[in-house]
């Protein structure tokens, strides 16, 4: 027996692959990523007092020290155990001797705080240190 089939009857395999519901998700997760990458960048969040000073010239010898609210020590957005800080600061001055040391402490911080951590700076041998303030306003 022999089975003979008409040419309508025969499917034909779809040869193109339709691509757009693959762009319509692709630009839904482009969207998602552009709007949630700037979030999962975490910095210190440090409200810096005010003070009527002259702007701060950058150098590629400034090292930034951050201290925040709950009076956690950072330098270069990494935490660093106050007992260590004066051992970090000693270190960096034997690598980098012209290094410029900016503190930027939290209004909330206690001035003895940013005073221990000044004094490990010059103990360190750094002779340059400057605290980073944000320009008062005027009401």
């Amino acid at each position: 027996m022999s089975f003979k089939l008409s040419e309508k009857s025969v499917p034909t395999a779809l040869s193109e692959m339709n691509v757009t519901p693959l762009v319509d998700v692709m630009l839904v997760l482009l969207i998602i990523f552009m709007i949630s990458a700037p979030m999962m960048q975490q910095g210190i969040t440090v409200y810096l007092p005010q003070a009527n000073a002259p702007a701060l010239e950058e150098s590629a010898n400034q090292l930034i020290v951050t201290v925040d609210r709950n009076q956690r020590i950072f330098i270069a957005k990494q935490t660093i155990a106050k007992e260590q800080l004066l051992k970090h600061f000693q270190e960096i001055f034997k690598k980098q001797p012209q290094t410029e040391v900016i503190i930027q402490a939290d209004q909330s911080v206690a001035y003895g705080r940013v005073a221990k951590i000044i004094a490990d700076v010059k103990q360190a041998g750094i002779q340059k240190v400057g605290l980073l303030t944000e320009t008062e306003r005027s009401h």
